[in-house]
């Protein structure tokens, strides 16, 4: 990977890149180091080419991207599927409930048979088709908010209400005034 930072990002963002990667395949469960470390720089390496065409981009983006399409490509011939092979994939490999075996088949060329028979057995059939939030607010539209014209509403409110808050007012300070013995003028 030494050889690209120098043209592609810094030393700082590849490291980033690398402990991401790291991360997720981790939390596929790949335990074996060895088979995670090989999964890690050639997905490096894949990113570091994009990058190399594309300067602006971010490594990170970049390689989380790689291993989604890895993922996507390892998955599609095994389960015969175009589309969300990665999702479904990886919630069948979940349905194995075997890590052990998971670190030595995950990426790997060719897919070990009973791996392969394995996962075609347990496939998740079903996965809800996810859309990730920006998480940014979004402005309150209820139909009743909208139809009620909240400044034009307070101004209405202010002007009836302030002669009888005046009155109100003046009322219990004389209320006040009878009950404690003082005369007002």
């Amino acid at each position: 990977m030494k050889n690209h930072i120098a043209n592609t990002g810094s030393e700082r963002e590849w490291s980033i890149a690398r402990s991401r990667l790291h991360d997720y395949l981790r939390a596929l469960d790949c335990t074996d180091v060895d088979q995670r470390n090989r999964i890690i720089s050639r997905l490096l390496e894949r990113a570091a080419g994009k990058l190399a065409a594309n300067p602006g981009l971010c490594p990170t983006m970049l390689a989380m991207a790689e291993a989604h399409a890895a993922l996507d490509q390892w998955f599609e011939p095994i389960l015969a599927l175009h589309g969300h092979a990665a999702s479904i994939g990886v919630l069948s490999l979940r349905a194995l409930g075997t890590p052990e075996r998971l670190a030595a088949a995950l990426l790997a060329e060719p897919v070990p048979a009973n791996f392969q028979r394995d996962l075609l057995t347990r496939q998740v059939r079903g996965v809800p088709d996810l859309k990730v939030s920006p998480m940014v607010p979004q402005p309150f539209t209820h139909r009743l908010h909208a139809a009620i014209q909240w400044p034009i509403l307070r101004g209405k409110l202010a002007l009836a209400l302030a002669p009888r808050m005046t009155k109100a007012a003046v009322s219990m300070l004389s209320l006040f005034s009878t009950l404690l013995g003082i005369r007002l003028r």
